[in-house]
């Protein structure tokens, strides 16, 4: 599983601003380059753009 980290800005207000951090499928870290774009669009709340993507393993369940 990927962990996709956002940094989301209001528009009205750029020092308005929220780290996001969302998992999804697939695990390859490839994937992140592909899919963090659509995944991010999904999540982000309207009059809201994101600012940074940084992509990292997230953790196995239960710390396995």
């Amino acid at each position: 599983m990927m962990r996709v980290i956002a940094l989301i800005c209001e528009l009205g207000a750029p020092d308005q601003c929220v780290e996001t951090i969302h998992d999804f499928l697939p695990r390859l870290p490839i994937a992140c380059i592909y899919a963090a774009g659509p995944e991010l669009e999904r999540v982000t709340p309207e009059g809201w753009t994101v600012v940074r993507v940084t992509c990292a393993l997230a953790p196995r369940p239960g710390g396995r």
